[in-house]
């Protein structure tokens, strides 16, 4: 049982992990798809106006069902629209909230959890969409293997390509390193240097795109990204500046002697 206060938070979680489950299964451009049709039913939730468009929600899940066939099996089994109906989803994911939640007389704080609910799905759904967008746009040039692995832009900022390797990190563990470099104060804090102003600074050093890597240093983004494997590759990041670092320091002690 959970109380009140996590029932959003717990629900954007479930939400999310299905969502990046699915999402495994695709290609950017389906994820583009599929990302785009569930803004539209989110949307039309968050105005209320699901019964004046469920045709148009209706004909939207079954074009793409058409369209991607059997491939289409691993976005229906996440059921990710059911998410959008509060009761359903609390019954079917076998959710308990304390409070009474479900009783007549808290509709209205029933009502404004699924509106903090809808509105937090939104925002993530928005900024998957930046992301992928960014990705395809990268992605094109991939398709033409004569040219080189980067270019640089009008700006003199590299542009970097999905599976390059020109540095060590990708954006979200690049976004890590910017979060621990400030918490331990190698960086400005954040109430000197916002999010926007680091992910331009890093968009020069690293040539991540500075939209996206404001995007992972959110919040909530950035503890989504402390998963086991970017904790991983940065934990051996540290390792190897440590030991070089630590290599110069016995070289110089040496020296002294």
């Amino acid at each position: 049982m959970i109380q009140r206060s996590d029932v959003v938070s717990t629900l954007v979680n479930g939400f999310m992990a299905d969502y990046n489950t699915a999402m495994k299964h695709y290609t950017k451009k389906e994820q583009l798809e599929f990302t785009n049709y569930l803004l539209h039913v989110v949307m039309t939730y968050i105005l209320r106006e699901q019964v004046r468009r469920a045709d148009s929600i209706k004909k939207g899940w079954e074009t793409l069902r058409k369209k991607h066939g059997r491939k289409f099996q691993a976005y229906e089994n996440a059921q990710l629209p059911t998410y959008f109906q509060f009761d359903r989803v609390l019954l079917e994911k076998g959710i308990s909230v304390s409070g009474e939640l479900n009783d007549p007389k808290d509709e209205g704080i029933k009502t404004w959890h699924q509106t903090v609910f809808l509105k937090d799905v939104r925002n993530h759904l928005q900024r998957c969409l930046e992301e992928l967008k960014f990705e395809l746009k990268i992605l094109r040039p991939l398709e033409q293997p004569q040219r080189a692995i980067y270019r640089k832009s009008k700006k003199g900022i590299t542009e970097r390509r999905l599976t390059d390797t020109l540095t060590c990190l990708d954006k979200r563990q690049t976004a890590l390193l910017i979060h621990y470099l400030q918490k331990k104060e190698a960086l400005l804090q954040n109430g000197l240097l916002n999010n926007t102003r680091a992910a331009e600074a890093f968009e020069m050093l690293t040539g991540y795109n500075k939209s996206t890597l404001s995007l992972h240093l959110g919040a909530r983004q950035t503890q989504q990204n402390k998963n086991k494997e970017n904790l991983k590759q940065l934990s051996e990041l540290f390792s190897d500046l440590k030991k070089e670092v630590d290599e110069e320091l016995k070289s110089y002690r040496a020296k002294k002697k």
